[in-house]
């Protein structure tokens, strides 16, 4: 019987594949009409239902497009809220079925292999001992919500591989994904300058315009700030300097507004990397480029908020003259000082397994003056090894490391092309954003991971593509 079957012809199996999603389909059909018998108030939904599944359909067939409705969707979920919001969780899902989705494809339907070298190997393995350490948080009382929430952040990760594979098959697939990361870091800039006006606008008290700031997806705007820098710096025509000049202003605006100083030290470390990178001609302009985005940036302050800018203007200069004394004078740096103490007292006692997600420790927060279980761990690199122990600890450093020589290695050899703007942007931004890791945890939150996962991604499948080039 199996023999018989082998010999049929591959239009054969086509066939009976259309039969059976018609088939399936059919069947949806017939399920939604009988629930709409039991349940006729939800017949108002249905349109909106069967319209979804039409509109997954279309995107399966144009995997770009896909692509870049989950970048760009992201911001439904970027912004800052306590509590776990409905978009949150339907985007969640759909991240999740399309994961699920497209490794069911490559492994049964285009028999391609998925881990291809070590460093896949390492993802892999990571977000398999993550999904097991669910074993972890029982034994260990940990909170079952800290673990679902843990694992839905830490599960982005996975979209690597979708991101790498686009990039490697498809011709412009690198240039698509690096605007499509842009267009979104540039969204969450403008929401986030306009929660801050509003606040200016609320104001009642002359301190209180110290304190005017929008932390969230300050990561992105590092990205952000320093690969419209570079695009700007190799532009050609003046539609696109302007173009990107808007952009760069407006990002970079949200950077100075999330009042993050290990960002901005990040920034400033990064336009020194690309003095030392770029060549001459572009040196030049850079150092042009820098003082021109400091005065129209002064400027739109002025014009946004009048005399008070000046105040403002005060406030961030004192923030950045007080980056040298931030870790004996601000008592938040000191607490996470203490916090990583008390932290790597877990770590000792548990230093190989780890404790996995959701898992609470316990620590006395001098800010608030009480002791507090927490999951959140500021420095990123205990915090990777208390959850994951020495291995994962290892695996993902070593992921991280093994991308910056990526980036490097294209910077070297494609010195004239998209791909040399796109490998000094990822380089340089990986680069800079390791050492805040000691007080940003970026292996925590949707917001870090997803971006870690897109510019991994992005650099891993332009690297095989370059460097070896697909035989199929």
């Amino acid at each position: 019987m199996i023999a018989k079957w082998a010999h049929l012809p591959p239009e054969h199996f086509f066939k009976i594949g259309q039969y059976t999603l018609f088939l399936l389909f059919g069947g949806f059909l017939l399920l939604l009409f009988g629930i709409l018998l039991v349940f006729p108030q939800w017949l108002p939904f249905y349109p909106l239902l069967i319209g979804s599944f039409f509109v997954l359909w279309v995107l399966f067939q144009r995997p770009a497009w896909h692509i870049l409705l989950i970048i760009i969707g992201f911001y439904l979920i970027s912004g800052y809220s306590s509590e776990t919001a409905p978009q949150e969780i339907l985007y969640t899902l759909y991240v999740l079925s399309y994961l699920a989705g497209w490794f069911l494809l490559q492994w049964f339907v285009y028999r391609r292999p998925v881990v291809l070298r070590w460093d896949d190997v390492v993802l892999m393995g990571l977000l398999i001992y993550a999904t097991f350490s669910f074993v972890h948080n029982r034994i260990l009382h940990g909170e079952l919500s800290a673990f679902v929430n843990e694992w839905a952040a830490l599960i982005l990760l996975g979209l690597y591989f979708p991101i790498r594979d686009f990039v490697m098959r498809h011709t412009r697939g690198a240039q698509y994904v690096m605007f499509a990361l842009l267009a979104l870091a540039t969204l969450m800039s403008l929401r986030n300058l306009y929660v801050i006006v509003q606040d200016y606008y609320s104001v009642k008290a002359l301190w209180q315009l110290l304190l005017l700031r929008e932390i969230v997806n300050k990561q992105y705007f590092v990205y952000a700030s320093l690969a419209l820098l570079i695009l700007l710096l190799y532009s050609e025509t003046l539609r696109a300097r302007l173009l990107w000049f808007l952009l760069l202003i407006i990002n970079f605006a949200s950077l100075i507004g999330t009042q993050t100083r290990a960002m901005w030290l990040a920034f400033a470390m990064g336009v020194g990397m690309l003095f030392l990178l770029l060549k001459q001609p572009q040196r030049t302009r850079l150092l042009g480029l820098v003082i021109l985005g400091l005065v129209a940036s002064l400027g739109v302050g002025w014009v946004v908020f009048g005399k008070t800018s000046l105040l403002i203007l005060s406030g961030l200069v004192n923030r950045i003259f007080s980056i040298s004394s931030a870790l004996t004078q601000d008592l938040s740096m000191i607490n996470r000082y203490y916090e990583a103490l008390q932290v790597w007292d877990y770590v000792k006692s548990n230093p190989i397994a780890g404790y996995g997600l959701g898992v609470p420790y316990r620590f006395y927060d001098l800010v608030h003056e009480v002791t507090l279980r927490k999951t959140w761990i500021h420095n990123g690199f205990i915090g990777v090894w208390y959850k994951f122990g020495i291995f994962g600890f290892a695996g993902l450093f070593a992921f991280w490391l093994y991308k910056l020589r990526e980036a490097f290695r294209l910077l070297r050899v494609k010195t004239a092309s998209t791909t040399h703007t796109i490998a000094m942007s990822i380089f340089v931004t990986l680069t800079v954003l390791f050492p805040t890791v000691f007080s940003h945890n970026p292996f925590h939150n949707a917001d870090s991971l997803f971006l870690l996962a897109i510019l991994t991604g992005l650099i891993t499948g332009l690297y095989r593509k370059e460097m070896t080039p697909l035989s199929t």
